[in-house]
């Protein structure tokens, strides 16, 4: 899924095994799964025209969440590996 303006543009990636387009979260453990343990997991990118900036946000399906900059450009992030 991806989201574009003239500057902005936003976009989905599912992680693992997840085949949908969007990140859910368990209400009572706070993981990335479902009841039945199915992955919900994924990766959100935001980039800009300006200046050419990236950064993503990796979501784990224990819902651990992350920053980093998949460019290496993004100060005070850290490069995505």
């Amino acid at each position: 899924v991806t989201i574009d303006t003239p500057t902005i543009s936003l976009a989905f990636a599912p992680i693992g095994t997840n085949t949908n387009p969007y990140i859910q979260f368990d209400p009572v453990r706070g993981m990335a799964t479902n009841a039945a343990g199915a992955d919900w997991s994924g990766s959100v990118t935001v980039s800009t025209s300006v200046g050419n900036w990236q950064l993503r946000a990796d979501v784990t399906n224990f819902g651990r969440a992350r920053a980093c900059s998949p460019s290496g450009t993004f100060k005070g992030y850290p490069s995505c590996t």
